[in-house]
């Protein structure tokens, strides 16, 4: 089973939304495969306070983080991009929103549910994804 929590983050531009989005994938990948974030960082050659940053959704990283931690967990970058954006649009999907070109959809959003009820949409939509690519095992049922 795996478990990714965020109460303390706020989404306040599409930018807040991707590096949320991208923390949700990379800590998911990495339980995954059983590592802690130490580990993760050593195999990206970063630190692992940038491996917590970056899973926190603070900020993106520079695209050489990026390539560092998506090769690190056995992907390019693009791939990990790629996953980032197919969650993002299910989230959005489910949450019954259309795209970002149509305005600050995230404002109207947050007026209707509580940013837990956000952040589990994300996490939904990460786990939704990479489990139907094959990059996650479905938990099993009790």
């Amino acid at each position: 089973m795996f478990v990714v929590m965020r109460y303390d983050a706020t989404v306040e531009t599409e930018s807040d939304l991707r590096a949320l989005t991208l923390g949700a994938v990379v800590e998911l990948l990495r339980q995954s495969r059983g590592w802690s974030q130490s580990e993760l960082a050593k195999q990206a050659k970063v630190t692992q306070a940038t491996i917590s940053r970056i899973e926190k959704g603070m900020n993106e990283p520079s695209p050489q983080v990026r390539r560092q931690v998506a090769g690190a967990l056995g992907m390019p970058a693009w791939d990990l991009e790629r996953i980032v954006e197919a969650a993002t649009t299910r989230a959005r999907e489910k949450a019954g929103m259309g795209s970002a070109g149509e305005g600050q959809w995230w404002h109207g959003l947050l007026k209707t549910i509580a940013i837990a009820g956000l952040i589990g949409l994300i996490i939904w939509a990460v786990a939704s994804v990479l489990t139907d690519e094959g990059k996650l095992e479905p938990a099993e049922e009790d």
